[in-house]
């Protein structure tokens, strides 16, 4: 798997996705499945070079997204792990012109979806504004997590961690 192109690129292009604990996390399912749990791992992601514009990029996650979920048994469930601009359900109003089209989320509010922002109250994120990089988080005090209900929300709910730190990138 980590001789795929997915996981083979370049220092500037990386976001956090192509980690050791991403690696870790998939390894970890692929036991649980050995062990007889109904559980699988499922990319979804397509290559951006082929698409004019993000908003192509989150229309195909989401048709993606949309096929497997489709193929799940009735009582399954469906966990999708994505950066918090594509989970946003609507962009923030004062969102950057960057950030102001529809999203992976906005294309699935027909299913049953339930968009969770995480945040911490301190330590590292990843940031993509070319090139992508991990940035300190400003700390802040403990919040509780907050649940919205407004039809135009970003999100369901925001989770605040006590801290979050960016996973260990790859070997190349």
């Amino acid at each position: 798997m980590r001789t795929s192109p997915f996981w083979r690129v370049k220092d500037g292009q990386h976001d956090g996705r192509r980690s050791r604990d991403m690696l870790a996390l998939i390894e970890a399912l692929r036991v649980l499945r050995a062990q007889g749990r109904d559980i699988a791992v499922a990319g979804y992601d397509i290559e951006i070079s082929a698409y004019d514009s993000d908003v192509d990029r989150d229309a195909e996650m989401a048709t993606h997204v949309r096929q497997q979920f489709n193929a799940l048994p009735s009582a399954a469930r469906m966990l999708v792990l994505t950066g918090n601009v594509h989970a946003m359900r609507h962009p923030f109003e004062d969102a950057p012109p960057e950030m102001q089209h529809r999203t992976m989320a906005a294309f699935l509010l027909d299913l049953p979806l339930y968009s969770v922002r995480v945040e911490a109250l301190r330590g590292h994120t990843w940031h993509c504004m070319s090139p992508c990089r991990a940035m300190p988080l400003l700390e802040r005090p403990a919040r509780d997590p907050v649940a919205e209900t407004d039809p135009d929300r970003s999100y369901d709910v925001w989770v605040y961690l006590p801290e979050l730190s960016v996973g260990t990138l790859t070997d190349r």
